[in-house]
């Protein structure tokens, strides 16, 4: 008999969060589920005929004649019986009409599993928004900014380790609005009526009004026109400590009538004057999230990320931004502040605005329907917080599903930053990635030798973003495999082998650092063979069972014509090869000299 925990998450009732049994190894997993249910979950009405059984973090099904003992055997395979408390057996998401939960099977070990971290990251954004103070006391104290972005964080970029996830891999408005201005000579010129409500916004923008209020009151109803929504003017918005006033919110009634909350699809947040005041972007972002983390807006939260446009007008200057509620609060610009002034020569500057403002009713008009189509949800929808990309036309429809957003272990502080998630491609295993740029060459150049994970998918999609779909790799980067170790010599031969074969073909890294070396057991080199079918490296008997992989190839490029980024971390706290700087071209000794700090002499 073996002692087993059953995790159920999200269960009203504390006193069956966490069921210990002792289970006999042979019992089927059909018998197992029905135990579980008929003690635990059949008083809280759920049906048996409702409950999926999938592998653990993969939603592969399960088969309900496999026994516990095999899914045991089948851990110790992959050599997951190793890790410290606990060991996932199975994992099996139970959906109702009244709500969802996970059950997770684990050997104990006095620790606890943690599931669904974005679904807790969620839950811990709205609360940490109850919690802050009012968005204009943060706004006028910059002490006061400082503290929040580390007690209650939303993600603007604010610093530079508050980035997260493009937010138009979360809806397709975003995604088409970043495209389109991104070249707006690309765009039709705007007709006569949008020239001249252009004008007239530009006219008024230009004047000096005596308060915030007066402001946005002379300059929303060009606005209004412009976009083509109704904007409610001084909306009350409560919370738990105070109530005070938006500016201006441009709303949707949902799918189900009865539902009286509305979706709020535009923003706006007007100032008197820039920098007087307080910063209207940041005022606006924490105003909209005070709003969607309302109790009365739960239901919409259950069944969306949130997405709201969000214009920030300070002066004459105005700002598009967007929004979305997933596992942080993200807010990201789609515009610099584009100023809407005086100019000796003020045609080309108001078609020019026209044409934004048009790009931004587009954007709106979709996010508008997007609400007009949602039914509101008592129970939470898991994929909210889970991407949903905008392929371009000529691109293929993926059979890709999103399970969850995939953290690296031991890089907790900068999972966000990483736009990485755990799929479905097929029946395959995937982990998905989202990046600015990526060298699909030099990585399928290494897939085809096992020296890569396999590559499915890799294309520029909608928002100029790059969409990589790869195989998961079981395994650790080199960092945390062999930390303070050296790396054995198989582990080396792998790396210099895989960096030979970009260099062949005129290719450097660039990025060869431990984290970027996936660390596999060797048996699951000959489950994941290259893509044309072959290994590719001849095999050596090797002292530490395991393979390197290299992964990340995002700043991969052509020998002398490629360049490191702009943004490259030369702080000091890596040690990078003579040559490697910001902006510098990239060279293939550089990967070579980067080749021998992976060994430093401090390690045994």
């Amino acid at each position: 008999m073996q002692r087993f925990t059953f995790f159920c998450e999200r269960l009203e009732s504390e006193d069956v969060r966490f069921i210990e049994m002792e289970v006999d190894d042979s019992v089927v997993i059909q018998h197992l589920t029905t135990r579980i249910w008929e003690r635990w979950l059949q008083p809280l009405k759920v049906k048996k005929g409702e409950l999926t059984l999938t592998y653990s973090s993969s939603g592969i099904p399960i088969n309900p004649r496999d026994s516990l003992w095999s899914r045991v055997r089948e851990c110790e395979n992959r050599g997951q019986l190793t890790k410290p408390g606990y060991t996932d057996l199975i994992s099996g998401l139970i959906t109702c009409a009244r709500t969802e939960f996970q059950l997770v099977v684990h050997i104990s070990s006095g620790g606890r599993r943690e599931v669904h971290s974005d679904e807790r990251a969620h839950s811990t954004a709205v609360n940490n928004a109850h919690d802050a103070p009012s968005p204009s006391s943060v706004t006028g104290d910059v002490e006061v900014f400082k503290a929040e972005q580390e007690i209650h964080p939303i993600y603007n970029g604010r610093p530079n380790n508050l980035c997260s996830s493009p937010i138009a891999i979360y809806n397709n408005a975003f995604a088409v609005l970043r495209d389109t201005l991104s070249d707006l000579t690309r765009t039709p010129a705007p007709n006569r009526t949008q020239v001249v409500t252009t004008a007239n916004l530009l006219l008024s923008a230009t004047k000096i009004y005596d308060s915030d209020w007066d402001r946005g009151d002379a300059l929303l109803p060009h606005v209004e026109r412009l976009l083509d929504v109704h904007v409610e003017r001084h909306v009350k918005v409560a919370t738990t400590k105070e109530t005070y006033k938006a500016n201006g919110f441009a709303r949707q009634q949902l799918a189900d009538p009865s539902y009286t909350e509305r979706g709020a699809y535009v923003y706006i947040e007007a100032k008197n004057e820039l920098g007087i005041g307080g910063d209207s972007g940041l005022q606006g972002a924490l105003t909209l999230l005070k709003h969607i983390s309302h109790d009365r807006y739960e239901r919409i939260r259950n069944a969306s990320c949130c997405p709201c446009i969000v214009i920030s007008i300070a002066g004459p200057y105005v700002c598009f931004s967007g929004a979305v509620l997933v596992g942080g609060f993200i807010v990201q610009p789609f515009t610099d502040y584009v100023y809407l002034g005086g100019d000796p020569f003020m045609n080309d500057r108001i078609i020019h605005v026209a044409k934004i403002f048009d790009a931004v009713r587009n954007a709106a008009t979709v996010l508008r329907d997007y609400y007009d189509h949602l039914l509101p949800r008592r129970e939470r929808n898991r994929e909210r917080l889970l991407p949903s990309p905008t392929y371009s036309l000529h691109q293929p429809t993926l059979p890709l599903k999103f399970i969850e957003q995939f953290h690296y272990q031991g890089r907790q502080t900068d999972n966000h930053r990483r736009s990485l998630f755990r799929g479905k491609f097929g029946d395959e295993i995937v982990l998905v990635k989202f990046c600015e740029t990526y060298n699909e060459r030099a990585h399928r150049e290494l897939a085809h030798s096992n020296l890569a994970p396999p590559l499915h998918f890799c294309s520029k999609i909608h928002g100029g973003i790059m969409m990589v779909v790869m195989g998961f790799v079981e395994g650790r980067d080199a960092h945390y495999q062999f930390k303070n170790q050296k790396l054995p010599a198989d582990i080396m031969d792998d790396v210099k082998s895989a960096i030979h074969r970009l260099h062949e073909i005129g290719l450097v890294f660039g990025d060869l650092r431990r984290p970027n070396i996936m660390i596999v057991p060797k048996d699951l080199d000959a489950a994941s063979a290259g893509e044309d079918g072959t290994v590719g490296v001849e095999e050596k008997e090797a002292s530490s069972g395991f393979r390197a992989m290299l992964v990340d190839f995002d700043w991969a490029g052509e020998h002398g014509h490629a360049t490191y980024p702009a943004l490259l971390n030369y702080t000091g706290e890596i040690d990078w090869a003579d040559g490697v700087k910001p902006a510098a071209v990239m060279k293939k000794q550089h990967d070579l000299d980067m080749i021998g700090k992976l060994n430093p002499k401090s390690f045994r």
